[in-house]
Order: structure tokens, then C-alpha cells, then sequence
């Protein structure tokens, strides 16, 4: 595995007290949300004394490289794009040109008062996933889900002007955005869906050739602590080294990402 230099993962380390500041504020507007709850003490994510948590390198990302076009796959409540946003530089913001959010929203329910009281009456200690209720009904909790991203990132003065929503199976709605869309270009790209061999390594193959040239793109849970996705990273390594250059950092859920090399001249 190629590591970052050492200086990279000090300066994504120096973004703990950023990540947990968020998480606290995200607790309170979603005390039903597991997540923002394991964020909000970080001794338990400590491993071997070191916190460095996904949301960190993304936000080491938005002060060093400022990305203008924005694509994520997998935005949930909004904590990776509240992790973007809020290290930007205040009057970088506005040069965000768009975002541009994929997602199924099957976690929302999961999320909700009712999932907690059910898990607690089941015996539980995390949220019953409402996967089936939520094809019930997709319209309706896509809105809601839209919604409460919105408000979250209004909760930290965020911009959300800027964001397309687009709700279904990313196997079928990235291939369709690209076809209307296909001299889209972004500087950041972060897939981080369906958390399947199969869904992962075709969201990164459908998306990889509409990363700009010295753009980036973002692969989470790649160690076996998370979904154990580094093979599906590796094969893509294989596939496109001639086109990238690879990081990744083996810590906890780990986390890797590629950077697009600079067009050959022609």
C-alpha cells in the first residue's frame, strides 16, 4: 500500500478537534443517530492512542485543494459534506460551482425516534434497519431525507444552493446522470455507498473517468474493522495506475484515495 507522507497524516490529524465540534452539534439535532454518537467520544475510536477518522482527511481536503465540483456517492444526513464545507476557507465557499448528491436514503428511517424505541424494546444496542419500509414509500422519505441534509448544513451555516439530490440504486442513477451529462468533470469524488463488493467497484468504475485531472477520488472502509472493501481498491489500483496515483491509510475503517494525474499532452 502506498502511505501519505507523514507530514499529510499530521495535517489530517490536526482535524480531530474539527470532527468532533461537528459530531457534537449533529448529536443534538439527531440524538437517534448512531453515528454522530460514537463520534461525540472519540476514546472509542482510538486505536493505539490515534483518532483519524474518514470525515478528517476529508476535510484536510477541502483546505488544501478547495474543490469547486463536488459528486458523493453515499451523503446520508450530510456529515461528509458538512466535513468538506466547514474547512473551507469562508470565502472559497461561494466558488463552489455545484454538488451533486447520490444516494438510496434507506438509512433515514433507521435513524428516526421510532427505530431507537423499537431497538431498545428488542434488546438492541444500535437502530433497526427499515430498509423494506423505506421502498414503500421512496418519494416521500427521499424529501425527507433531502430536508434534514439541508437543515443540517444550514445548522452550520452552510451553504445548500449548490446541491442536486438524486435518489435511487447508484448502479442505475450515476450511469444515467453521466449519459445526459457526459463532459461532467469534479474535483472531488467521494463513493462511499452501498457498501457490497459488487455496488462499490462499479460505483468506482462509473465514476472515475469524471474525475478532472488533479481531482480526487475518496474510497472509505477498506480495512476489515468496516466492510474490508481493499480488494475491490486494490483491483481498481490494477485497473487504473496509468491514471492515478494511490493512498491509502490502514487505521481503524481505513480509508483511501487517488488523485488523478495531470492530461498527457497531446
Amino acid at each position: 500500500m502506498a502511505k501519505p507522507a507523514q507530514a499529510d497524516i499530521d495535517a489530517i490529524l490536526g482535524y480531530k478537534d474539527l470532527l468532533v465540534r461537528n459530531a457534537m452539534v449533529l448529536r443534538k439535532r439527531d440524538p437517534n443517530d448512531y453515528y454522530w454518537r460514537d463520534l461525540t467520544d472519540p476514546s472509542k475510536l482510538l486505536r493505539n492512542g490515534v483518532l483519524l477518522e474518514t470525515n478528517m482527511v476529508t476535510s484536510w481536503i477541502a483546505a488544501t485543494r478547495k474543490p469547486r465540483r463536488i459528486l458523493e456517492i453515499g451523503t446520508r444526513s450530510g456529515g461528509s459534506l458538512i466535513a468538506l464545507l466547514s474547512a473551507y476557507p469562508e470565502a472559497e465557499r461561494s466558488r463552489i460551482e455545484t454538488i451533486v448528491s447520490f444516494d438510496l436514503w434507506r438509512e433515514y428511517l433507521s435513524t428516526t425516534g421510532a427505530a431507537t424505541g423499537i431497538a431498545k424494546l428488542m434488546g438492541r444496542s444500535s437502530n433497526m434497519n427499515f430498509t423494506a419500509l423505506r421502498n414503500l414509500f421512496p418519494g416521500a422519505i427521499a424529501a425527507k431525507a433531502e430536508n434534514k441534509i439541508k437543515d443540517n448544513l444550514r445548522a452550520f451555516g452552510l451553504p445548500t444552493d449548490k446541491i442536486r439530490f438524486v435518489a435511487g440504486n447508484s448502479k442505475v442513477t450515476v450511469p444515467a446522470f453521466f449519459k445526459a451529462e457526459p463532459h461532467a468533470q469534479f474535483d472531488y469524488i467521494l463513493v462511499d455507498g452501498a457498501h457490497d463488493e459488487e455496488t462499490a467497484a462499479i460505483d468506482l468504475e462509473n465514476t472515475w473517468a469524471h474525475c478532472a485531472p488533479g481531482g480526487i477520488v475518496v474510497f472509505d472502509d477498506i480495512m476489515p474493522e468496516s466492510y474490508g472493501l481493499i480488494g475491490v481498491w486494490n483491483a481498481f489500483k490494477l485497473k487504473h495506475g496509468d491514471a492515478f496515483d494511490f493512498f491509502e491509510v490502514e487505521h481503524r475503517k481505513g480509508v483511501a484515495w487517488a488523485i488523478r494525474k495531470p492530461a498527457s499532452p497531446k
